[in-house]
């Protein structure tokens, strides 16, 4: 006798058109993840534009972080307001005294505001006049 089970055949059919569906939701959904990634490797990008350039700047991003982790909360929070508009502790101490008192007033009170508190307990000596 030829029994031929049409329920086990149409079942098999069922399971590899399934994986072919699976597949293909696997291969966009694996597209949609890497333009995501490229948009966001894109928008990190544009976040830092300080990157390194060249393999000799790497030394000194790499000296520049560790400083910035030897940093206290406050030191870091007057680097930053220092790097945001474009100055150093040299250009700074360089500018005329009501500038760098008004810079020195707002910086003084950012890190108020940061940390809570006062700047003695902020972070020492950080706000005082570095250059003396």
């Amino acid at each position: 006798m030829g029994f031929i089970d049409t329920g086990a055949a149409s079942a098999s059919a069922a399971r590899r058109e399934s994986r072919e569906q699976a597949s293909g939701f696997d291969r966009v959904l694996a597209e949609q993840i890497a333009q995501a990634a490229r948009q966001s490797a894109k928008e990190a990008e544009k976040a830092m534009p300080d990157k390194p350039a060249a393999s000799g700047d790497t030394q000194s991003a790499r000296e520049q972080l560790l400083e910035l982790l030897g940093m206290s909360p406050a030191e870091r929070i007057r680097f930053v307001m220092l790097k945001e508009r474009g100055l150093t502790e040299e250009t700074l101490r360089q500018l005329p005294a009501e500038e760098r008192a008004r810079i020195e007033a707002e910086i003084e009170a950012e890190i108020k505001r940061q940390l809570g508190g006062t700047a003695a307990s902020a972070g020492g000596d950080v706000l005082a006049d570095k250059s003396t």
